[in-house]
């Protein structure tokens, strides 16, 4: 009994430390700077922009194991994996009529069995043999078995979000009213740090790394931004809002994780994006947006 005992405390501690092991962190920080000017006309109406937005944002994520053999962030890849495996399950199926006509004989089979469990169990049995063969087989992926490393999300006290914000955005122009043409501008500006709601909304964030080829995908989620709005017209001010909700430049956000999604673990880039004016902005123009952004994922 003693040497059954000490052999289940030393199983028990062998296995303890590799279990300890088994939990990673690994820490994802972003930063996205964004200036640019646009400018619209329609007729003797017209716009002026100026942008000047930063953002700063951190989360931690946490994975199990040694990898895993498919890469949980690629939706599309996965979908497209599916609507495959979907394609080859209905060319083996046979057609709709004869499915139909195979559950009906089932069907008839089971009510002639009168209850009968053993017969209705050897009928279903045999009736799920011959669906199973309908379906194709799953995609071998045991050639990528340990290949990703999956970062979930975790608790906010272990993932120590960070989020902060600066917006500094105007607008100026003019248009025609009966009395001439009319002068207006827009400011906006916005110096944010998240609060506890918010920083929970960046701790849904994931990140997976393909061992094979040191890329990284990250999920990343920019919290709503707090600030002031003023708007005059015929210098009179329209509007003045101390906490006003408004977002970040959404294609500049974009451009920026198209970087990062297939990067490497740590980079930095920059670009000048020429883009349509705003639907915001009455006319047709251009905008052109000068974005950088600055990545790290530290995590093993």
């Amino acid at each position: 009994m003693f040497l059954a005992r000490l052999s289940l405390i030393a199983a028990v501690l062998a296995a303890a430390p590799s279990a300890l092991a088994a939990d990673h962190y690994g820490r994802l920080t972003v930063d996205v700077k964004v200036d640019g000017t646009g400018y619209a006309q329609r007729n003797k109406d017209y716009t002026k922009s100026v942008i000047s937005q930063s953002m700063h944002l951190a989360y931690t994520v946490m994975r199990s194991g040694d990898g895993d053999d498919r890469n949980f962030l690629d939706h599309v890849g996965t979908s497209a994996a599916m609507a495959k495996q979907m394609a080859a399950s209905q060319a083996r199926a046979p057609s709709q009529a004869k499915q139909q006509e195979i559950m009906q004989q089932a069907q008839k089979a089971m009510a002639a069995c009168k209850n009968d469990m053993a017969c209705m169990q050897n009928i279903a049995v045999k009736l799920g043999q011959q669906t199973a063969d309908w379906s194709a087989p799953m995609p071998d992926t045991s050639a990528d078995e340990g290949r990703y490393l999956n970062y979930i999300q975790t608790e906010p006290v272990q993932c120590k979000a960070e989020f902060t914000a600066r917006i500094n955005d105007s607008t100026e122009g003019a248009y025609a009213d009966v009395a001439g043409m009319r002068q207006f501008t827009t400011k906006t500006t916005a110096d944010f740090n998240a609060g506890e709601l918010e920083k929970a909304s960046v701790c849904i964030g994931g990140v997976s790394i393909d061992k094979r080829t040191g890329k990284i995908m990250a999920r990343i989620t920019v919290p709503t931004v707090k600030g002031r709005y003023v708007g005059t017209d015929a210098g009179h001010v329209t509007s003045d809002s101390a906490n006003s909700q408004m977002d970040l430049n959404a294609d500049a956000l974009k451009w920026a994780f198209a970087q990062i999604n297939g990067g490497a673990r740590s980079g930095s880039q920059r670009t000048a994006l020429k883009l349509p004016t705003p639907s915001s902005m009455p006319g047709k123009g251009e905008q052109t947006l000068n974005v950088e952004v600055r990545w790290s994922f530290d995590g093993k």
